[in-house]
């Protein structure tokens, strides 16, 4: 065989091994792809099924877990990370603070001044009938498969911070009010479980309340955006100080669209004329 043609065969040879090694990759990425897309259509699937669960029985906190638990995606990490970084976050890992240890010191927080945060929280709770850890058991499977201690000691502040919000945010119990408070949350967070619960809950929502129901939402997500970023508060050095004062401290504005809303509803209906 001449030294032309062998070049030539073992070019051929390693164009025929390029193209093998190029169609492999290729089955892969589209393998992984096909994974991908199925991954998430099953997801959404879950969290739709959770997320009208929810909208049936808004007081089924459980399904808000599952579904931010099934969606969350990159988002939870993302935060810890930004929460780490913080000076309270460093603070709070090295203490290893748990904020539900000091929010059940009910004797604590009645002892602090009529107008402090602490004592707002304490009426926000007597009114609608909660205690301090009424999440605890509606959040148990979010925490599955979560191994990192410090990973978990942030997830269980985020939950028990939510009476928290309410009382700062003043946005009620109600299912508007809820609603509000996520629609505020998903601007501090970006949890796509929580975009999803909005999307889906909105609809239902107008035709409870009716007009200013969207821009009541809008508002929420706009004021969450404009605040501090509530995750890195330190609450527990909070509690004493005026609740008015920590609303202007961390640019919490009055919930006036939310307002607007329930006051229209609760106005009663003028009778037709006989």
């Amino acid at each position: 065989m001449r030294k032309g043609d062998l070049r030539s065969l073992m070019n051929r040879t390693d164009d025929s091994a390029d193209e093998r090694s190029t169609q492999e990759r290729v089955r892969t990425n589209v393998k992984n792809l096909i994974d991908s897309v199925t991954s998430r259509f099953n997801k959404l699937k879950h969290s739709n099924k959770a997320v009208r669960a929810l909208i049936a029985d808004p007081d089924d906190t459980k399904k808000v877990f599952e579904v931010m638990a099934t969606m969350r995606g990159k988002s939870l990490v993302r935060i810890f990370k930004k929460f780490k970084a913080t000076k309270t976050g460093e603070n709070i890992l090295r203490r290893r603070v748990e904020l539900l240890d000091v929010l059940n010191d009910h004797a604590n927080l009645m002892s602090l001044a009529p107008e402090s945060f602490g004592q707002a929280y304490l009426s926000f709770l007597d009114q609608a009938k909660l205690d301090s850890g009424g999440l605890v058991y509606a959040s148990e499977d979010y925490y599955q498969n979560v191994q990192d201690p410090e990973l978990l000691l942030f997830m269980r502040r985020n939950r028990d911070s939510h009476d928290l919000w309410h009382t700062l945010t003043q946005y009620g119990r109600d299912t508007l009010g809820e609603t509000c408070l996520l629609a505020f949350t998903y601007a501090q967070t970006k949890n796509p479980g929580i975009r999803l619960i909005l999307l889906l809950a909105s609809f239902r929502l107008y035709r409870e309340y009716g007009h200013g129901t969207f821009a009541a939402l809008w508002r929420a997500y706009g004021d969450g955006k404009r605040a501090s970023w509530l995750l890195a508060q330190p609450y527990e050095d909070m509690l004493p100080m005026n609740i008015e004062q920590v609303r202007v401290m961390l640019s919490i504005p009055d919930p006036n669209a939310y307002r607007v809303v329930l006051a229209r509803q609760n106005t009663p209906k003028k009778r037709l004329a006989a």
